[in-house]
C-alpha cells in the first residue's frame, strides 16, 4: 500500500537549456531577493533569467549526448560497477561533471535491449509505479520511450531512475549495488539531488525501498527529498506545473503515510504548504486525487493526536472520526465495496489495484486513530466505541490485504512487500481484540470471533505462500511470528498450548506483544526472560517455518462449534500506542521518552526477536 504514493507519469523535465516556471518562481520567491525590489534597488527580470540560464547543467549538445550504441559496446551484463568515473573529455568543469555522472550511471547498465527485456520481464512494475502516483490517469510515455530518451540525452538523475528500475529486476544483493551507484552519483550530489529530476529520483528510490520491505529507508529517502523540495520552494509553488505538482503531492502523501506506519512525526506542517490540487478533466480520477489529498491531511491530524500526550485524546479522536467519515463520502458507497471477482484486462486491473490501495490506506488511518484509545483505556466504557471501530477497521484492512497480496497463478496484485507488514500489524491488532482488550466487551459476539479467526487463517496462509518466493523475506517474518502467536493461543488439544507459557515478540515500529497462558495472567506472573532467540530463515524460498509446527497445527485445524480455540490466553501490548499519558508534564515527557526508546526500530526485512518461556505440561 505504501507504494501507492510514488512517482507521476513521465513528463519532459527541465534541462539545463532553459528555466522552467518552477525554477523562476523558486528563485524569485527567495526572501533575500525581495530586498532588491524597491524604488532604489531593482533587478531586471530578463537579466535574472539570463543569469540563471547559465547554470552548470547548460551544456552543449555534443557534451550531453552519449551514443547508446557506444555505451552498449562498453557494457556487459552482470559486469562490476565502476569504482572510478570514466574518463571525460576535457572541457568546462561543469560539463565534465555532468558527463562523468552520466557515463558512470550508464556503465552500470547492460545494453539497452537487455534493460528493456529485464524490465518487461518483471511484469508491470514500471507501469504500476506510474499509475499509482498522484498525477494523470494514463501514462504519456512508455518505458521503452523513456529508456531510449534517457540513454541518449538524459539528465544524470533520470539515468539514475533507469538504473534503479533495472536494479528492481535483479536479486537483493545486486539491487544494493545499483542503489549504491545512484546514491554516489546523484543523491549524494547536492546539485543533482536538489533538481526536480533528482527529487523525482529519490521518490523512486523510496518506492524501491518500500517494495523490498524497508519502510524505514523509504521514509528516510522521502524525508530527504522533502528537504530539497522545500529549498526549491516546491511546497508553495508546486501547482504552477503538472510535473512539480505530481512530485510534491507524491512526496507529501508518501511522507505522511510512512510517518504513520513508523510512529514518527511527519515532515512538514499543512500551514506552510499550498494545498491546492491542479484540476484534472477526468472526473472520476480527479475525485480519487482529492480523496488521496484529504486522507493525507487527515493522517497529519491523526499523528498529532497520537503524539500530543494530552488528556483530551478521546474527544479529538471522535472529531477526527467524523472527519474521516466525511472524507469517505467523497466516493459513492459502491466504491467502497470489495470486488467479488478480479477483472481480466490490464486497464481494469489497474483501477481495482488503485482503489484497493486507497481503501487500505484509509482503513489503516482509522485503525491507528482508535488504536491508542483501545490500548490505553481498555476498561473505560467511553472508549469501547474506539475499540469497536479499531477492530472493525483492522478487519477491513485484512480484507484488502488478502486481495492485494494473495497469489493467483503465481502473481500478486500488489508487488510491495511493505503491504505484508501492514497486513501483519492489522492481524496483530485483531488478535489483541480477540485475546486481550476486547474480550469482556458487550460488543463482542461468537459469530464475529469465528469470522475474525477465519480471516487470520487466510492471512497466515498468504504470508506462508509469499514467504516461499525469493523476495519473501518480510512475508517470512510475518508468517513465523503470526504462526508462533496463534500456536500459543491455539487449541487445548495442542500439547504446547497446555503449558504455562509466556511469549514475547518485538514488532518493528509497533511495539512488544506478550502472550500469557493459564494462571500466568495474574500477580504471580514471572518475569519474561530471553529464553530463545528465533532468527528468521534468510532463504525464504526454502522456508519451512520456525520450528513451531506443533504449535501451528492447533491453530490451523478446524474447531467446529467453538468461536475461539482457547479462552485461557491473554495478550498484552507495550509500546508507544499503549502509553497512558497522565496530566503531569514531567511524567508525560518521561513516558513518551520510554515509549520511543523501547520501540524496536530495525527494518521489517531484518530478524525480529522472540522470547519464549514455557513451564509445565
Amino acid at each position: 500500500m505504501v507504494d501507492g504514493l510514488a512517482d507521476g507519469t513521465l513528463a519532459q523535465p527541465s534541462t539545463g537549456k532553459g528555466l522552467t516556471d518552477l525554477d523562476i518562481v523558486a528563485r524569485e520567491t527567495v526572501p533575500l531577493m525581495s530586498m532588491f525590489d524597491n524604488a532604489i534597488l531593482s533587478r531586471s527580470t530578463s537579466d535574472t533569467a539570463a543569469q540563471f540560464t547559465k547554470g552548470p547543467c547548460q551544456l552543449s549538445s555534443e557534451a550531453t549526448k552519449i551514443s547508446a550504441e557506444d555505451v552498449c559496446q562498453r557494457c556487459t551484463h552482470g559486469g562490476a560497477l565502476p569504482d572510478t568515473p570514466p574518463t571525460a573529455a576535457q572541457g568546462n568543469g561543469a560539463d565534465d561533471k555532468y558527463h562523468r555522472a552520466r557515463s558512470a550511471l550508464l556503465l552500470a547498465l547492460p545494453p539497452l535491449s537487455t534493460t528493456l527485456r529485464s524490465i518487461h520481464g518483471k511484469g508491470r512494475w514500471w507501469e504500476q509505479w506510474q499509475q499509482k502516483t498522484f498525477g494523470t490517469a494514463k501514462q504519456t510515455e512508455s518505458f521503452s520511450q523513456f529508456a531510449d530518451r534517457v540513454y541518449r540525452n538524459g539528465h544524470p538523475a533520470k539515468v539514475g531512475q533507469l538504473v534503479i528500475a533495472y536494479g528492481m529486476t535483479t536479486d537483493a544483493s545486486n539491487l544494493s549495488r545499483y542503489l549504491g551507484v545512484v546514491q554516489h552519483w546523484v543523491i549524494s550530489d547536492d546539485e543533482y539531488a536538489s533538481s526536480l529530476e533528482g527529487i523525482e529520483c529519490m521518490l523512486l528510490q523510496g518506492k524501491c525501498f518500500a517494495d523490498i520491505g524497508q519502510p524505514q529507508r523509504c521514509w528516510s529517502a522521502w524525508r530527504r527529498a522533502i528537504l530539497y523540495a522545500e529549498l526549491r520552494g516546491l511546497h508553495r509553488n508546486h501547482s504552477t506545473t503538472d510535473y512539480g505538482d505530481r512530485i510534491w503531492w507524491s512526496l507529501f502523501l508518501g511522507d505522511r503515510f510512512t510517518s504513520l506506519l513508523l510512529g514518527v512525526p511527519y515532515g512538514i506542517s499543512d500551514q506552510f504548504c499550498d494545498l491546492r490540487v491542479r484540476e484534472d478533466t477526468r472526473g472520476s480520477y480527479s475525485t480519487q486525487q482529492q480523496l488521496q489529498v484529504q486522507i493525507g491531511l487527515a493522517i497529519g491530524r491523526v499523528i498529532d493526536n497520537i503524539h500530543s500526550a494530552t488528556a483530551d485524546a478521546a474527544p479529538k479522536a471522535m472529531i477526527l472520526e467524523h472527519e474521516l467519515e466525511q472524507i469517505a463520502s467523497l466516493m459513492p458507497s459502491s466504491w467502497w465495496d470489495l470486488p467479488s471477482t478480479l477483472p481480466n484486462t490490464d486497464e481494469a486491473m489497474t483501477g481495482v489495484r488503485l482503489r484497493l490501495s486507497l481503501q487500505l490506506c484509509f482503513y489503516h488511518v482509522k485503525t491507528y486513530l482508535h488504536l491508542p484509545l483501545m490500548l490505553r483505556y481498555p476498561n473505560d466504557p467511553p472508549c469501547e466505541y474506539s475499540t469497536k471501530v479499531c477492530l472493525r477497521s483492522a478487519r477491513q484492512m485484512l480484507h484488502r490485504f488478502l486481495l492485494l497480496r494473495r497469489r493467483r497463478l503465481g502473481a500478486v496484485l500488489d508487488e510491495c512487500q511493505t503491504t505484508d507488514f501492514i497486513g501483519f500489524t492489522a492481524a496483530i491488532i485483531l488478535i489483541l481484540g480477540l485475546f486481550g482488550y476486547n474480550r469482556d466487551s458487550h460488543f463482542r459476539n461468537g459469530w464475529q470471533d469465528s469470522e475474525d479467526y477465519q480471516i487470520l487463517r487466510e492471512s497466515l496462509q498468504v504470508f506462508k505462500d509469499n514467504s516461499m518466493v525469493q523476495e519473501g523475506r518480510v512475508a517470512a517474518r510475518c508468517f513465523e511470528s503470526l504462526q508462533l502467536i496463534l500456536g500459543t493461543v491455539g487449541s487445548k488439544s495442542n500439547p504446547r498450548a497446555n503449558s504455562e507459557r509466556i511469549l514475547k515478540l518485538s514488532i518493528p515500529f509497533f511495539g512488544h506483544i506478550s502472550v500469557v497462558r493459564r494462571n500466568l495472567r495474574s500477580d504471580n506472573r514471572i518475569d519474561i526472560q530471553p529464553a530463545l532467540y528465533t532468527p528468521c530463515n534468510d532463504s525464504p524460498a526454502g522456508h519451512q517455518g520456525s520450528g513451531q509446527d506443533g504449535a501451528h497445527e492447533g491453530f490451523m485445524a478446524n474447531n467446529p462449534g467453538s468461536a475461539l480455540p482457547c479462552e485461557d490466553a491473554f495478550i498484552e501490548y507495550s509500546g508507544l500506542y499503549g502509553t497512558n499519558f497522565g496530566a503531569n508534564d514531567a511524567l508525560q515527557d518521561s513516558l513518551l521518552l520510554d515509549a520511543y526508546t523501547s520501540m524496536p526500530w530495525q527494518d521489517t526485512n531484518e530478524d525480529w526477536v522472540l522470547w519464549d518461556t514455557t513451564t509445565g505440561n
